[in-house]
């Protein structure tokens, strides 16, 4: 069984979550309604969890509308399912957007955490990366930061700027050699290289 838990920030002033209750129904809603969609069969959670109560049985319709058990007054937001569930293959997969909805999850995930720059720089490299291989300064200009802070905030995060770049650059180049419309020089190019033989002789 697997368990997605979500935590919503809250505002330091007032302690109060970023999100309301109806925006983080309508955002589980959306994920099972998605992966409803993209599946062959009627995708359902094992269960759901909502840390607030269920006064004057507002949320009724929940139950029928994820075909689970809704529980209320629990001690964490989640769902969950069932892994054989989540292993069934997607109707018309493409590689290509996949990579698209990934960026987009990053690029997410990096704006409601500030201070992740890890991802953020990772989201700055995968954007620059067709112009040519974006060096830290191209970087720390693209993002509003200066180099020196830049260094400082990956070295908190014990990143180191090189690391990064070759890691976005492996697992593009692995993403982009399984679309089959791509050659190998379209590859370099899409990973920042005017010389493909090096890098794919490096991995």
């Amino acid at each position: 069984m697997y368990k997605l838990v979500l935590t919503p920030f809250l505002y330091e002033s007032t302690n109060r979550p970023v999100l309301s209750r109806n925006s983080i129904i309508i955002f589980i809603a959306t994920l099972v309604k998605f992966a409803r969609e993209c599946s062959s069969h009627n995708f359902r959670p094992q269960e759901v969890n909502l840390n607030w109560s269920n006064t004057e049985n507002m949320f009724y319709f929940l139950s029928d509308f994820f075909n689970c058990p809704v529980n209320f007054d629990q001690d964490e937001i989640s769902f969950s399912c069932d892994t054989a569930i989540l292993k069934e293959p997607l109707l018309g997969g493409n590689p290509l957007i996949t990579q698209s909805h990934e960026k987009m999850l990053n690029e997410f995930v990096s704006r409601l955490d500030k201070n992740d720059v890890v991802q953020i720089v990772r989201n700055s490299i995968h954007d620059m990366l067709p112009l040519g291989t974006p060096t830290q300064t191209d970087v720390a200009k693209q993002i509003g930061m200066s180099l020196r802070n830049l260094q400082r905030k990956l070295s908190e995060q014990d990143a180191c700027y090189r690391d990064l770049l070759e890691e976005t650059r492996k697992k593009l180049a692995l993403e982009y050699i399984t679309q089959g419309h791509l050659s190998l020089s379209e590859v370099g190019y899409l990973v920042g290289f005017s010389n493909i033989g090096i890098y794919f002789n490096k991995y």
